[in-house]
């Protein structure tokens, strides 16, 4: 939300729009969906819901990354660099690794053989902790284009293919087409 989101609602209170941002993991916040507590929900999951719709936003690309002075070692064979990788510390926003573990199944074709000394609840923080030199990660792309733009991280491994996902906007159904609706999705998905 905050490097994608934010920046396309800025015009939200010239078209007469009141937002209350609510953060927080994609079932909880769907839960309060349903209830009529929030009208929309920006999700990276469809969770089956009976009365939510989702709508395309963007689609996001991950990267491995690590700090500028990280120095991989070279001339080894994949499974010696998977083992490297898996040597390392690494963070993450839950326990159970979610962005690494689909990213690690996806580029190496395996579950990932590592734990996270610590786990950080916003992906930004994860990314300075990586900029930090406290350990790898996996995050999407644009969230950290500048950092890496810049030279305090590095891409640490390029895949044939960079596991992708969707960002979607969760409606109500019966709230689908309201005004305030329609351009919530139209300011998100042009950004």
């Amino acid at each position: 939300f905050y490097a994608v989101g934010l920046p396309a609602l800025r015009d939200a209170p010239e078209q007469g729009l009141e937002l209350n941002v609510v953060l927080g993991q994609v079932r909880g916040l769907l839960r309060q969906l349903e209830a009529g507590d929030l009208d929309a929900v920006i999700a990276a999951q469809q969770v089956p819901r009976n009365n939510v719709i989702y709508l395309p936003i963007v689609e996001e690309q991950f990267v491995l990354l690590g700090a500028s002075n990280l120095e991989m070692p070279l001339g080894l064979s994949i499974d010696q660099i998977i083992g490297w990788f898996e040597s390392q510390p690494w963070l993450t926003y839950a326990p159970d690794l979610p962005i690494i573990r689909r990213y690690w199944q996806s580029v190496f074709r395996r579950r990932p053989m590592i734990g996270a000394p610590m786990i950080l609840p916003d992906l930004l923080m994860i990314a300075r902790a990586v900029e930090l030199g406290m350990g790898l990660s996996v995050l999407p792309e644009y969230l950290s284009a500048e950092q890496i733009h810049e030279g305090s991280l590095q891409v640490l491994w390029e895949p044939d293919y960079h596991p992708r996902n969707r960002v979607l906007l969760a409606v109500n159904r019966p709230h689908a087409d309201r005004s305030e609706i329609r351009w919530l999705h139209t300011r998100l998905a042009a950004s």
